[in-house]
């Protein structure tokens, strides 16, 4: 994150960065014991969300692990320590980075080193999601069946090894353009068998995850300190300023006024505050990349696991920083190749257009709008199979709500936070709303209609707080890692 004749500091601040160094090696120590940990799981232990012993099989065949199971208690008990620890570490490692800490140099090899290990050696135990992401690229690749209206059952009437280790019998709930990669991924590692395949989609959202970080760097480095007071509280943790969007001045014109909050900042393209201006301010951009690259949850769920959610949050992440160097149509294609792997995303769409697109033509704007789109489009061609293509989607609605699709008040619940969110953005169309409306906005999606609260999906609002620094984006980051460290206890069972 510095250069390699940065002198270390003294003091305080040379405090925040030790505590800022200690923070990444126990988050990353701890989430490495957990894939250990995983080896001796008994067969006893079930959770809520599902487990995957046939990949924990697969995986202790790949390295040759023996070591006997453990009895059920101990591995619960050992199994909530370590998450305990990981997310103990993070909470060091943000709190330092509040304080203005330096993070340790070449964090970026740090973090490409811990997403490389966790994808090789993490067992894909809490999930078999990522055997369905191979099952359907198969199905297209080797059988030439279009995932998106073929069931995952034919897999195991054709014999596939893959059959073995699915969990579900539907088609392809997620958009084309994910199922046009998985398949590109399937056929690229064929030589490599269905446990390299697994490793490689393991492998790609570690790097979705380092995307991630370097998207969401660009992005809060774009959301500095601004004017107005907040009051911080005795620990001094939280920046005393609320954060507004630095814009660059437009060409004979004055720097453009940006409103944020209850204050009125004026915010141009000036030099970034000095490091030592007030507790708390530092490199917002190096706390972003570490609070994202760092985060036990999406190393878990990411290079740990393999769920496609975490190509969602660096698209997502990748829009915000488009919106950031004032390029819309990036912003509307990054955001519009999110909504083309899981739907979600396209809730932000709106909000990107307005943001980016702010001061220009009716026009240009419906122009962004059909480029967001556009993605989906085109990976939709391949595998257009008329109302058959949306099967799956629609299965998986039906099962996440257990028949309760029929009860108007989860929907009409979605739709009111959505209005109101959209109303929030819409007032002042800027990347720090644009950030908070769709930490809003996913959770809603999770809370009314999403059908369950599985913890991968809650990487979709990460994108939004994990680049705004401010008093209550920080404590909505610590509600959210509270629940996260609960539901993820939770894989050992309740």
């Amino acid at each position: 994150m510095t250069g390699s004749r940065t002198p270390r500091r003294r003091g305080a601040a040379g405090l925040a960065d030790r505590l800022a160094g200690a923070g990444v090696s126990a988050t990353g120590a701890a989430t490495l014991g957990l894939a250990a940990w995983m080896y001796v799981m008994p067969a006893s232990v079930t959770s809520p969300w599902g487990l995957n012993p046939p990949g924990l099989e697969q995986f202790r065949a790949l390295w040759g692990v023996h070591a006997p199971a453990l009895p059920a208690a101990v591995f619960r008990a050992g199994f909530w320590g370590l998450v305990a620890a990981a997310w103990a570490g993070y909470a060091v490692l943000v709190a330092a980075g509040l304080r203005g800490a330096r993070f340790p140099r070449r964090a970026w090899m740090l973090a490409l080193a811990l997403a490389i290990a966790l994808a090789a050696a993490c067992p894909p135990l809490l999930s078999r999601d990522v055997y369905g992401y191979v099952g359907f690229g198969r199905l297209a690749a080797n059988h030439h069946l279009n995932p998106m209206a073929t069931p995952q059952s034919r897999l195991v009437a054709l014999g596939d090894p893959v059959g073995p280790f699915l969990g579900g019998d539907v088609p392809s709930p997620y958009g084309p353009l994910w199922s046009g990669l998985s398949v590109a991924l399937v056929r690229m590692t064929a030589g490599f068998g269905l446990v390299g395949q697994v490793v490689a989609f393991k492998l790609s959202m570690g790097l979705a995850l380092l995307l991630a970080a370097w998207a969401a760097r660009r992005a809060a480095a774009a959301i500095r300190p601004g004017a107005g007071a907040l009051a911080r509280p005795a620990l001094g943790v939280w920046p005393a300023e609320p954060d507004v969007l630095a814009r660059p001045p437009s060409a004979g014109r004055p720097a453009a006024l940006t409103r944020q909050a209850g204050a009125a900042p004026l915010a141009g393209r000036a030099a970034p505050a000095p490091p030592d201006a007030g507790a708390g301010a530092g490199d917002r951009g190096a706390l972003a990349f570490a609070a994202v690259a760092f985060n036990p949850l999406l190393l878990l769920e990411g290079p740990g696991t393999g769920h496609n959610d975490l190509a969602v949050l660096a698209l997502v992440l990748a829009g915000f920083a488009a919106v950031a160097a004032r390029r819309p149509r990036l912003a509307a294609l990054a955001v519009g190749a999110g909504a083309a792997i899981k739907l979600v995303p396209i809730l932000l769409l709106p909000g990107v257009v307005l943001a980016a697109g702010r001061g220009r033509r009716v026009r240009d704007a419906a122009g962004l709008a059909l480029l967001g789109l556009l993605p989906m489009a085109l990976a939709l061609v391949p595998f257009w199979d008329g109302r058959a293509t949306g099967a799956g989607l629609a299965a998986w609605w039906a099962e996440g709500h257990h028949g309760a699709a029929a009860s108007p008040w989860p929907l009409a619940l979605a739709a009111a936070s959505y209005a109101s969110v959209s109303w929030y953005v819409a007032r002042a169309p800027d990347l720090p709303r644009l950030a908070t409306g769709w930490a809003l906005a996913s959770a809603a999606a999770i809370a009314f209609a999403g059908g369950s609260w599985f913890p991968w999906y809650f990487a979709w609002p990460l994108a939004g707080l994990l680049v705004r620094w401010d008093r209550p984006h920080v404590a909505g980051t610590a509600f959210v890692m509270a629940l996260v460290g609960l539901f993820t206890g939770f894989y050992a069972g309740p």
